[in-house]
Order: structure tokens, then sequence, then C-alpha cells
């Protein structure tokens, strides 16, 4: 495959995001743009080495640029391809013609396809079926891309989008239709159309169409294309009574066309424990926290009968909760289409609260407000509107507190990720009730809204929202324990000095294990030791050379303590910690200890035992015998040139890893790029070493992550090498990674 370079503008979005992702891993060059790009999704690109453009700078390999809908003609890069004369693609056409000579098995509907779609290929995938696919959204399980280019596979399963009529391009193998709508009828002109636009693609399905069986449009428009037709059933399947008492009547009958195509592509039926270890789509009828007895979910229903469907469930697995709904429609003209219809599904509420509706790409429509929905729904069910997201805690507090019995809080919406913005106040208004009622939580040196900028040596960083000096393990075991009730994500910080933190600080627990009763060293039998978690690095290379044993000299400049360099594998002029480590002491978020033997621990190059929540309490160790005169003098020198090499300007030490064997060292690259002296707002790239970015003076978190994005596009343009971060970014790396 002859090898490209792209540029995808929207690359944040969800139809753009995973296309990038497969491309990257086709093997061509990706570059991307977005100006609102989401934590989770950056993780995912930045993993798959997109090279994500900072400033507007055009890069010059270009062969061609996609768009999403969300671009318009005037935006500035869409106006330099222009100029340059370059492809210009949609992104559905563009993945069409991608997908064109491979077997496509396409899932379409005007709800529910990104559910069905991650289904089928979570199943693919447990079942050991080779295929590569295409996700308008990310799974659950971070670690999972939403994209997969499988080389050995003539197969693809992708979702198709028929609300910008691209699906008019797709020629599949199998299509799975799950139903049809007319909330894009602005795009056809009338519901007709819609119909017609549908049977095409079946007609142009090579196979077989599929769909539900009760569905008598579907069926019609399937029998007049003339194509292969499978109207599919729960009782076809042979496991029948075991599926329906599985899904409960749950948007069940999305699992039975995967099962029926599942059957024509590989001539067998998929495990029924392939469905049930499902762990979902993120924002998919998610968990996302228990606050006292209350729990919060996110959900995307955006349409009436998903959003029925979805309450429903809610109300029938949690019959002892009442049902609070957050809702912020999706698109004026969905609501004006669908006000009276949203108001019937959302009578199963108990209480609600309006965010006013996402316009994505329509102009203000007076018709598609949420006050239209309210309008439909009875005086007598209590109903608030907040005029944005950051007001949604003072709307539903009186939900809350004083309780009024159990409230099931669900967020609906297509972005349902920004109300996650606001879940961090609600859990910490209900811990300031709890840590005030109790005063046994005064003692154990929780602070609230603690800066980090004065905690990292990047001297950068928003404040903690909450922060943690425990006095001893029994505190440190109560305060896990508090995070895990509250779902409170929990990051321990070391020494600060590989760490940025971002401007609006970290929406979570922050420990410090900065008490002497963590900076123990305790000399057992031949040559062993065991080292407290939040002793430096300096003060180990000490206490080992005061008993004649070294072996990490090289390290004692390193300003880490013991904890955070297993959490980072740190290592310094071929030395690195986790060579002499026998095992790790931890406790987890249920204030278990124990102890964990170096091999059940995934070693990689700058990353070793990082598990959210849990903390490493002590290390033993093994080191070498070695002169004290020798070790001191090791010592010294490794300091010395640790002086004389690196910028005392405020940093957080070598920004990216060296690329590796074979290739120039990460300031090299810089440098080789004359971007030394480079800045950013209050961010410069060092003049003493190229791998260093140095706060200048009020630097934000914001300028540090647009240099690492610029280095990266130079680099990556001029020698084709993706500079991968060393540094940890909080809370984007405590949450993804």
């Amino acid at each position: 495959m002859e090898q490209k370079s792209y540029l995808l503008l929207g690359v944040g979005g969800m139809g753009m995001a995973p296309l990038a992702i497969y491309l990257a891993e086709q093997g061509h060059e990706v570059y991307g743009w977005d100006d609102g790009l989401a934590e989770r999704v950056r993780h995912h690109l930045e993993t798959a080495k997109v090279v994500l453009l900072v400033l507007p700078e055009f890069p010059q390999n270009i062969d061609e640029v996609i768009f999403s809908t969300a671009i318009h003609e005037e935006h500035p890069l869409y106006q330099k391809a222009l100029e340059r004369q370059l492809p210009l693609t949609r992104r559905g056409v563009f993945w069409a013609r991608m997908v064109e000579e491979k077997k496509l098995i396409a899932i379409i509907g005007s709800n529910g396809k990104t559910t069905t779609t991650g289904t089928f290929i979570h199943i693919l995938r447990e079942q050991g079926i080779p295929c590569s696919y295409l996700l308008g959204g990310l799974f659950c399980d971070s670690q999972v891309a939403p994209a997969h280019h499988d080389a050995s596979s003539e197969w693809v399963v992708s979702e198709i989008d028929e609300s910008d009529r691209t699906m008019d391009h797709f020629s599949p193998e199998m299509t799975l239709v799950l139903n049809i709508g007319s909330d894009h009828i602005v795009n056809y002109g009338s519901v007709e159309a819609i119909q017609h636009s549908f049977q095409e693609l079946f007609r142009r399905t090579r196979r077989c169409v599929f769909f539900p069986k009760e569905d008598a449009l579907l069926r019609r428009l399937a029998e007049e294309s003339g194509r292969e037709h499978c109207p599919c059933e729960c009782e076809h399947l042979p496991y029948s009574r075991e599926f329906q008492a599985l899904f409960q009547g749950f948007r069940r009958i999305d699992y039975n066309l995967i099962a029926e195509a599942f059957r024509h592509m590989t001539g067998d039926f998929p495990a029924l424990e392939a469905f049930s270890h499902f762990p979902g789509i993120f924002q998919r009828n998610n968990f996302l926290a228990t606050i006292e007895k209350h729990l919060f979910f996110c959900d995307h229903a955006h349409h009436p009968n998903e959003i029925r469907a979805s309450l429903e469930h809610f109300r029938h697995r949690y019959p002892a909760h009442r049902l609070g709904v957050i809702f912020r429609p999706h698109r004026f003209s969905r609501v004006q289409q669908y006000a009276r219809e949203f108001a019937e599904a959302l009578r199963l509420a108990e209480r609600i609260c309006f965010v006013p509706t996402d316009p994505s790409d329509e102009s203000f429509n007076p018709e598609g407000t949420c006050e239209r929905i309210a309008e439909h729904l009875p005086p007598s069910l209590a109903r608030e509107t907040v005029s944005a997201i950051p007001a949604i805690p003072d709307a539903i507090e009186p939900w809350l507190w004083p309780a009024d019995g159990a409230f099931c809080c669900v967020y609906l919406s297509v972005g349902p990720s920004t109300f996650l913005d606001s879940l961090p106040e609600i859990q910490a208004r209900a811990l300031e009730k709890k840590s005030k009622a109790n005063t046994k939580l005064q003692t154990m040196s929780v602070r609230e809204n603690e800066p980090m900028a004065h905690r990292t040596s990047f001297r950068i960083g928003g404040p903690a929202r909450f922060w943690a000096e425990p006095q001893n393990e029994e505190q440190l075991r109560e305060i896990l324990l508090l995070a895990r009730d509250y779902s409170l994500p929990v990051f321990v910080l070391g020494n600060g000095s590989n760490i940025l933190c971002e401007d609006r600080g970290v929406p979570g627990l922050v420990l410090s294990l900065n008490q002497a009763v963590f900076r123990g060293f305790c000399l057992k039998e031949k040559n062993r030791v065991q080292v407290g978690a939040g002793m430096s690095l300096r003060a180990l290379c000490h206490h080992l050379s005061s008993h004649s044993l070294g072996g990490i000299e090289a390290l004692g400049a390193i300003p880490a303590t013991v904890g955070g360099a297993l959490a980072m594998n740190a290592g310094a002029n071929g030395v690195v910690l986790s060579d002499y480590l026998l095992a790790i002491h931890r406790i987890d978020r249920d204030g278990r200890k124990s102890w964990i033997p170096k091999n059940e621990i995934n070693w990689q190059y700058r990353r070793g035992f990082r598990r959210n929540g849990e903390c490493i309490l002590s290390a033993l160790f093994e080191f070498p015998p070695v002169a004290p005169e020798t070790s001191w003098a090791l010592q010294k020198k490794f300091l010395r040139q640790r002086l004389e090499q690196q910028p005392r300007w405020p940093n957080a030490g070598s920004i990216f890893r060296n690329p590796g064997t074979g290739s120039p060292k990460a300031w090299e690259l810089v440098d080789r790029c004359g971007l030394r002296g480079f800045r950013l707002g209050g961010a410069e790239i060092s003049e003493q070493h190229a791998n260093f970015i140095v706060n200048r003076g009020h630097a934000s978190s914001e300028d540090v992550r647009r240099l690492i994005e610029h280095i990266r596009c130079q680099v990556f343009e001029r020698f084709q090498l993706f500079l991968e971060r060393e540094i940890l970014q909080i809370p984007g790396d405590m949450l993804y990674s």
C-alpha cells in the first residue's frame, strides 16, 4: 500500500478520531486539527501517533485533506487546502472509498448503531475472528482503541452515517439496519427520500440485509430491493431463552442482528458468553459514581425511543431509587420535530433538569428549545432549567441534600463527557458535608483546593480538589476508603518532578507520602533493603553508601522518590531502579495490603507500577556491594553532570522519550529542527537542553501542551518520527492510562 500523508480537520469528533487511528495503523502519516479535544480522545490519538496541529501552519507534505461536517469552508486550514489545490474529501465519502474493495459489514440506523457496532466488534475479538473495524465512539475500556486495521483480514465492521447522506457512497457486503427515523429530514427533504436512500443501500449490498423482524417498513424496503434479507428475532437463536434473560428486554433486538450476521460471516453463532462479557460503550448507559446513596449515570440517548428505553431500564434495575434526569437535547430541528415525544419519554422521571439545546451545526431556533418540551409535561412533574452545564450542581443539590430518598441521576446528551466536568463538584460538596460532620476526617490532614503549582517542579497547575498527607498507614487506608466511597480518582504524587498539572487542577484526591513513616530504610539479610515509597533517590543512595551498597549512583541526581521512580520505571545513564527490585508492597482502594513480585508487573520503558487508586507503601531491593568512597565519588560525578547539562528554570525533566535504537535522541531531533529557544506564552524550549521545556514565568499548562504538539509536528514532518511524552499530564494520564 502506498504511504500517504493526510490532514484531518475536526479530528476530535467521534467520526474523525477513529478514522485517524485507522489510517495511522495502516502506516500513513496522519495530522489532525481540532479546537476542542476531549482528554480521552487525545489519549487514543497520541497512542496511535497522530500528530496534532496547534499553530495555523499547514504541513508541507499533505496529499489529501479529510474534513468533518462541523468544518465550514471558511476555516483557515480548509482555505489553505484550496489554495494548494489539494483534494478535500468529506469523512464519510473518504471512508466509503477506503473500504470499497473490502468485505464491509455496515451497521446503520437512526439510533443504537454505535452500541451495536461496538458489541459486534467485541464479539469478533472475543471469538478470535480477525477483522478491521471503525467505531463511532469509544469503548469503556480505555485500553481498546476505537479503530483497528488488520492487514490479514478482508472483513471490516463499521457503522455508516445516514445523517449527512454519505451512506449513498457505500456498497457493503452485509448491512445491519436497526431502524429508520426522520431525525435528519432537513438533509433529505422528505421521509420518502430517506426511505429511498435506505432502499438503494440495500440494493448495493452484495450478500444480505439484516433487520428486526417486527419492523414492517424495513421488511417492505428490503423485499422491494431484491436483495437477500434476513428478518431477525430472538427465537431463531440456539440459546433464545438464555438470551432473553440476559438482556431483559433492553435493546435486545440489536443483538439478534449481530448473532445472525456473525453466523453468515463465520458459519456459526457466537458464544453467549461473548455478549455477557461486553464492557460497554463510553457514554452509553455508563455508571459514573456513587455519591452517598445516590447513583450517577450518563447515556448518549438523544432520540425519544432511546430515552424511553434507557429510563425504563433504570426504573427496572433500580426500583428503590427515585429517577432524576438531566437532559440536554441535541439539535433544534430534532426538538422541534419530537417535542411531544420527548415529553412522553421524560414522564418516566420524577425530577428533570433541562440544559439548553446543543445546536451542533444549526442556527438558533426558538421552536427547538427545552421550553417546547416542557410545554407538554404535566405541571406536577418537578423541573428546573439551567443556563449552562456548570450550573448543574446548584440545580440538583436540592434533590440530594437533605436526602429525600436515594436518587438515580441520569445525564442524557449526545455529549455527556461535558457533564464529567461538573461531577467532581457534586462529589466534592458531598465530601465537604461529610467531613464537617465527622471530626475524625478533620484529623486526617485532608485539605481542599490545594495549589499544585508549588507542589511540582514545573511550577504549573491549578488546585487539587483534595490534598492529603496521611500521618501513618492507618490514616492512608481510611483516606483511600473515603476516596473509594465517593468515587474520587486518586493520584499519588512523589516529588512532582515529571508532572505537568493542568490549569484547571485535579478533580480528585492527590496523596503525598512525605511523612517520616513512609521514608523508612531497613537493612535485611543478603544485601536486601526495604525502602519506604516516600524516600528520595538521593537519600537512598546516601543510605546505601553508608552500608557499603550501591549500583544506583546514576539515579541519585534525579529529583524523585522511590515510589515515583517505580511508577515511572525511572532510569539514567543505563541504570534503572527496577533492575534491583524484588517486590513492591502496595495498598489498594479497598485498604488491602499485599506484596507484588517484580515479575507480576508489566514493566515498559518509563512505565512501571501505575494502577489507579493503588499506592506503593515500600519496596524490597537487592543491591550489590560497593565501596563507600567509590559510591560517593560516583554520586558527586552524576550530580555535577546534571547541574552542568540541565536548565535551572522550572521544568519537568525530559519531555520526550528517546525514539529507540538507530534513531537520534529526542534532543537531537528537536535541535535539528532549529527549535532551541522557541517560545509559546511562558513556555520555552530550553537553550541549554533541547529536550527540556522551561517555565520562563507564568507559563500555563496549555502553553506547554501546545509547545509539545508543535515540537511533535515539526519533528514528524521532517524525520517521520513521532516523539512520545515522558512526562505525565494530570489529570489526563491518571484517568486514561
